[in-house]
């Protein structure tokens, strides 16, 4: 029996939260709540079970050493919808020895997301 209930969240420092949210709002993300710990507010934003926390900092640089991914139905329909609202591509497309195709931006304060077709 595992004591780990499950997956909750990643937390990312980033420079602009209200900048954060509308980037991610943009991917589908909804705002959960906000919560004010030791005087300063952090927000949860969530997509159906993943949870993104957002506090801010305004030196945060994320490190291209981690990662997080969402799968996607399409690999070329999040490539056009990546270009239309003007989401850089940082690397890929690639598709890799098993058949999944990948994609990859960074977000504002450089994190790195990754897109995958896993089918």
């Amino acid at each position: 029996m595992s004591l780990i209930k499950g997956f909750h969240h990643i937390a990312l420092e980033v420079q602009h939260v209200s900048k954060s949210i509308q980037f991610y709002r943009k991917l589908g993300f909804d705002i959960e709540r906000t919560i004010i710990v030791e005087n300063e507010p952090i927000t949860f934003l969530i997509f159906d079970q993943f949870r993104l926390e957002l506090y801010e900092n305004e030196r945060a640089s994320s490190s291209d050493d981690i990662h997080f991914a969402f799968e996607v139905e399409s690999i070329h329909n999040i490539i056009a919808w990546l270009n239309e609202n003007e989401i850089k591509i940082v690397e890929g497309p690639l598709e890799l020895d098993n058949g999944w195709q990948t994609v990859f931006v960074s977000g504002l304060d450089g994190e790195l997301i990754e897109f995958i077709q896993c089918e």
